[in-house]
């Protein structure tokens, strides 16, 4: 449950440095201006880092906008960083995120590993999001196909590789994940990271 802090923030709006659009802070991402890095603009997911904070979607369109003078308008200075560069900086930082609250999700018990105990999981009706590696084959169409039926968001992110180890396993392809609030901050990250793929 949110915080009245944290729900004042999330319903907070703020404009995108790229397109110039106003939404939602939690649709955003803030950037600061951190002269003494490489690159100058920092991407600040928890929106923590100390100074002015500009915001922008995480998208390489966005990007491209804000780094083409969105960020110089937004800092009031003259500001020289590559898109590319900071696409791929904020992709490392959400993919990040992403396995942070996958392991949070492992912690408490509130998953479902592999494809026996997620097609349990969505019979039982207690799978909140279908995590699905980008690798994945078998019975995945089934699982997605079924997890769709019941409402269950579905979600491709990492490979097998990748999510087995953050199991413990060797390969993994299909994580359930039970616990509707790290679920939903799931899906967020994953949609944020889809903006940032090439295809996305």
């Amino acid at each position: 449950m949110l915080s009245v802090a944290e729900k004042r923030a999330s319903e907070a709006e703020r404009t995108c440095a790229g397109c110039r659009a106003v939404a939602a802070r939690a649709s955003l991402v803030r950037f600061v201006h951190a002269p003494e890095h490489v690159p100058c603009i920092v991407p600040d997911l928890g929106a923590r880092l100390p100074g002015h904070g500009v915001w922008a979607h995480a998208s390489r369109e966005c990007l491209r906008k804000a780094a083409r003078g969105g960020f110089a308008r937004a800092f009031k200075q003259a500001i020289t960083v590559d898109a590319g560069e900071l696409s791929g900086l904020l992709s490392g930082q959400i993919e990040r995120r992403l396995e942070g609250l996958l392991l949070a999700a492992m912690r408490r018990r509130q998953v479902a590993l592999g494809t026996d105990a997620v097609k349990e999981t969505l019979l039982a009706g207690a799978a909140r999001l279908l995590l699905v590696a980008k690798d994945a084959a078998g019975r995945r169409e089934e699982l997605c196909a079924r997890a769709e039926e019941r409402g269950v968001q579905v979600v491709e992110a990492s490979d097998k590789c990748r999510l087995g180890h953050l199991a413990g396993k060797e390969s993994l392809g299909l994580i359930a994940v039970l616990d509707g609030d790290i679920a939903r901050e799931i899906y967020a990250t994953a949609q944020a990271l889809a903006g940032l793929s090439e295809d996305g």
